[in-house]
């Protein structure tokens, strides 16, 4: 059930920028994988008709920790969050190199 394919969740309202830029002091190169992040994972799930539940289930990430993070309003490590988030940019990257690498 892990297929990369489009599904209608819902609308890409979901996936709206942003609320705001989490706060995270001095740590720049953080803050530079937050936006990276949360732009990829929108591009994927425009892409593919995901929505917020569906990405936070791909990622392995709790709603409401995924939810908050997106929005920049999470109150928890945004590094652990981010890198999980990564990872899931990384396995859905290379799950469509796969795809397109097949005769």
């Amino acid at each position: 059930m892990n297929a990369h394919t489009k599904q209608d969740m819902s609308s890409n309202s979901n996936w709206a920028k942003p609320k705001q830029a989490p706060d995270l002091g001095e740590d720049t190169v953080l803050m530079a994988r937050w936006h990276a992040a949360t732009e990829r994972v929108a591009i994927y799930a425009a892409q593919y008709g995901w929505n917020k539940s569906e990405v936070s289930r791909r990622a392995d990430i709790a709603i409401g920790t995924f939810s908050g993070w997106y929005d920049g309003t999470y109150k928890g490590r945004y590094d652990t969050t981010t890198s999980k988030i990564e990872n899931f940019i990384a396995s859905t990257q290379a799950a469509e190199d796969a795809a397109l690498s097949l005769p």
